[in-house]
């Protein structure tokens, strides 16, 4: 049976097999959009952002349990005969991380098999999403929490308001309550240029960490500001590996000396082959505003011109 509270509030489930994958995305951010306006019309006090999806499982009678029982799950979707419940790990997961994951699990309310077996969410969705339709799945449920979370149009209203720079990144997530990363790739995905956002560390050649060890490595000569994550646009050109490195006199490096946001045209051979100009603005992110040690950095990233020159070697 249908859970009454999702399928009276929002209407029918959306199906998965019709329409492909443009047709169920415009269908789920339309659903996340109704489900906005529902909570609105429920909470008429709230005040969103942050946009709370504790709120929104409250306006469809959805219950958030938290349980520090769970070890590998983030979240889980649990059908209970005539509604659903969402468990929440409880072990010391961060807020903007916890906040991301019931979002993900009230997408699941979206499709028709939410009241026919549990959905989980984990960080390790290789190891347990191994075929097409469930990754698919998982994909849709991310693009619906991002859309509940950071919604249009005031996710549009406060990037106008405070810029889509490096430094603005860390200022939406507080003001969305989302993660870093979440930020990051919804700045990508609503950009109207073609543009890359990457997180770097210092750290050692991934083969060299593996083999010596993390604090090992970081003492030998290959230390360098290297990628940890990066959000691409679907119109920028360059790939962006994990563990690439990039130039010290780069504004990346640069910039992790500082406390401001640094903007600068720099040379980077981002995907390999020759280094291509990029538009650069690279802001550091100090833990606890202290910069007794070396910070993560991230980047906002656009191509700057097809003109090329020799750069820097970067081990």
């Amino acid at each position: 049976m249908r859970p009454l509270t999702a399928a009276s509030a929002l209407g029918p489930p959306i199906p998965t097999a019709d329409g492909g994958m443009d047709g169920i995305r415009t269908a789920v951010v339309a659903r996340a959009g109704r489900l906005i306006e529902l909570t609105r019309r429920e909470f008429p006090q709230w005040a969103p952002p942050p946009f709370s999806p504790d709120v929104y499982a409250q306006a469809i009678g959805i219950s958030i349990i938290e349980s520090h029982e769970l070890v590998h799950w983030d979240a889980l979707l649990v059908p209970t005969g005539t509604t659903l419940q969402i468990i929440c790990n409880a072990r010391g997961r961060n807020a903007g991380r916890r906040r991301f994951s019931i979002a993900h699990e009230l997408v699941h309310c979206f499709f028709a098999d939410a009241d026919e077996r549990y959905h989980m969410r984990t960080r390790h969705r290789a190891e347990y999403y191994r075929n097409d339709e469930a990754r698919f799945l998982e994909r849709l449920c991310d693009t619906g929490a991002a859309e509940l979370l950071m919604p249009q149009p005031w996710f549009a209203e406060a990037v106008q308001r405070r810029g889509r720079t490096a430094q603005a990144v860390p200022l939406l997530a507080e003001e969305f309550g989302v993660s870093l990363e979440a930020t990051a790739l919804r700045l990508v995905e609503t950009a109207s240029e073609p543009c890359a956002i990457a997180f770097f560390d210092l750290a050692a050649k991934p083969s060299v960490e593996e083999r010596l060890g993390r604090r090992q490595a970081a003492r030998g000569d290959t230390v360098a500001y290297r990628v940890k994550r990066a959000f691409r646009s679907p119109g920028f050109p360059y790939l962006i590996p994990e563990g690439k490195s990039v130039p010290s006199e780069s504004a990346i490096y640069r910039a992790s000396l500082q406390n401001s946001e640094l903007v600068a045209v720099d040379a980077l051979s981002l995907g390999g082959g020759e280094p291509h100009l990029t538009r650069v603005s690279a802001f550091p992110l100090h833990r606890h505003n202290s910069m007794d040690a070396p910070p993560r950095v991230v980047a906002i990233l656009r191509v700057a011109e097809t003109d090329r020159r020799p750069a820097a070697q970067a081990t």
